[in-house]
């Protein structure tokens, strides 16, 4: 008898997901695009599933982006579209009051930079529509996230408020604080939330009542948008202070920052090798420990990539000094290289030194999460067996 193990082709959501994430940021003729989308399936299109079904993984964005020449995704009459005008009216509120608490930060002396979300919308595809997105991250030193706190409260936020079924609900104060209390996922405070009355989107209150449940307020048919910022002192998923040379330090994620500006406000962003390993290990965190099958992480570093950003001697210099980048900046570039096409030298992946599994625990070394990414159903061949 032998047995053999082998992954059945891919189709659905995951088929779409490799063929677009293997072209964004670039936008297909509408005839490739046509055989882009058809890997969905017309199940899975019929009706209003289309955006729940790309919400899922986040790949709204990268889909609008790439299949945008057909109707169903950028027509008017497309379920995509009022979620675009959903996705640029969050955008531009975020800047707005990131203008505001950058103005109040730097009054008090407080450097702030944006780790990622709209650090790609200004850097690497600022010619695409805005990508969906629930809030700001901030990224403050450490002797500074109190004040950063306390600035956000003074301008109207709170972080105690979550929204359910377009409900806002403010947590019971023992909740909030055994929540305020908990480890921190990449050194990041609870969110900051400040609801602000969207007339322009009232129109869209029936499709936010269907698709943005958790996003949107809807309070006697108005709309009411979320304004939201996550503070981070840390861009390591664990902090280690007592091992330096195990994770990246603040002088790490601090070293070159770069001025950026988008839609009309400047802000400061940290550089894109830094960009590059915070991404690629939030990536791979993400799907190997907390089981989130986010897609947007892999599209934005794809298109990282594809521009030409990526400086592979100074990303290996970091993930060599630090060892714990090691296993995620292998296998997040050698999947970006394998499946969705990026170029990614074969020095650079040699370069990272990955140890053998039987040695490798120590260096959060959790496995490929290639299969977990694309859903891959695997397929068993049993017969007998013949020397």
């Amino acid at each position: 008898m032998w047995m053999h193990a082998s992954p059945r082709p891919l189709s659905g959501l995951a088929a779409l997901a490799v063929r677009a994430l293997r072209v964004f940021p670039q936008r297909l003729p509408a005839e490739q695009a046509a055989r882009v989308l058809a890997e969905l399936g017309e199940p899975a299109r019929s009706g209003d599933g289309l955006v729940p079904l790309l919400m899922s993984r986040r790949l709204s964005h990268v889909v609008r982006a790439v299949c945008g020449e057909l109707d169903e995704i950028g027509g008017a009459g497309s379920d995509l579209t009022p979620l675009q005008q959903v996705a640029t009216a969050m955008a531009d509120l975020h800047l707005e009051q990131l203008r505001l608490v950058q103005a109040e930060l730097g009054a008090k002396g407080v450097p702030v930079l944006v780790p990622k979300g709209v650090f790609y919308a200004a850097t690497v595809y600022p010619h695409l529509e805005p990508p969906f997105s629930t809030d700001v991250d901030l990224l403050v030193r450490s002797g500074d996230f109190d004040t950063t706190c306390d600035t956000l409260r003074r301008l109207g936020y709170i972080d105690d408020l979550i929204v359910r079924a377009n409900v806002p609900l403010k947590l019971p104060p023992a909740v909030a604080a055994r929540e305020g209390a908990s480890f921190g996922h990449f050194g990041q405070s609870r969110s900051w939330v400040k609801l602000v009355r969207t007339p322009h989107l009232d129109e869209h209150a029936d499709f936010i009542a269907r698709t943005l449940p958790g996003e949107v307020v809807l309070l006697g048919g108005q709309v009411h948008l979320c304004a939201l910022f996550d503070v981070h002192h840390n861009l390591n998923s664990v902090h280690d202070p007592t091992a330096a040379a195990f994770r990246p330090t603040e002088a790490d994620w601090w070293q070159h920052p770069q001025r950026v500006a988008y839609r009309g406000v400047a802000f400061d962003a940290i550089s894109d090798v830094t960009a590059a390993w915070f991404a690629a290990n939030h990536f791979y965190t993400d799907v190997m420990l907390y089981g989130d099958p986010n897609l947007k992480i892999l599209g934005d570093l794809a298109a990282l990539t594809r521009a030409g950003r990526v400086d592979w001697p100074a990303l290996a210099d970091i993930a060599q000094r630090h060892v714990a980048l090691r296993p995620p900046l292998c296998y997040v570039f050698r999947m970006l290289g394998g499946v969705f096409g990026c170029e990614v030298p074969g020095d650079f992946l040699a370069a990272l030194a990955v140890p053998a599994p039987r040695n490798s625990a120590h260096f959060a070394d959790f496995g490929d999460p290639l299969a977990r990414v694309l859903d891959l159903p695997i397929e068993l061949t049993v017969g007998e067996h013949h020397p």
